[in-house]
């Protein structure tokens, strides 16, 4: 019994994997199939649930700390070309080859907006966004305010803690 639970315990952990987190219904039927009593069958949900959660929080930490080195190392070649562009224009150096780098300048063009309300309207695009604010909504339908399009939902969320 135990050796049947850790197998289908496994072979859950490969599809997970194998499905890259989504729940299939061969996941579902293998969770479903577990025969063991309601106490023993929650604490294998919660533990996959926090350990999942544990997991699932620390690549977040991990990604934000990758993205904060990326972040760094960018402005630091921007730091670097920008020390390497002064240098060529207070020596009036428009192309230098030295040993392996070639380094020169080339023309680029971009449009500069001066003053956007003389622009002739032929030339704009109008982008509309419309949101919004659920929190006002909340508060007013709270008071009892009847607004159509929107209802006031009561959930109830799980926490494990």
């Amino acid at each position: 019994m135990l050796n049947e639970v850790v197998e289908k315990k496994l072979e859950i952990e490969r599809l997970l994997l194998e499905s890259e987190g989504e729940i299939t219904d061969s996941i579902k039927e293998l969770i479903d199939s577990f025969e063991l009593d309601f106490k023993s069958k929650m604490i294998y949900l919660i533990d996959k649930y926090n350990s999942e959660n544990l997991e699932s929080n620390f690549l977040k930490q991990k990604k934000e700390l990758i993205e904060g080195k990326i972040r760094s190392r960018e402005k630091t070649v921007e730091f670097w070309k920008n020390n390497i562009d002064y240098l060529m224009r207070s020596e009036k150096i428009s192309k230098l080859d030295i040993d392996v780098y070639n380094i020169s300048y080339r023309k680029s063009e971009n449009v500069v907006i001066e003053n956007m309300s003389i622009i002739p309207d032929e030339y704009k695009e109008v982008k509309e966004t419309i949101s919004i604010n659920k929190n006002d909504l909340k508060k007013f339908l709270k008071d009892g305010v009847i607004i159509p399009g929107c209802s006031l939902k009561t959930n109830e969320n799980i926490q494990i803690k």
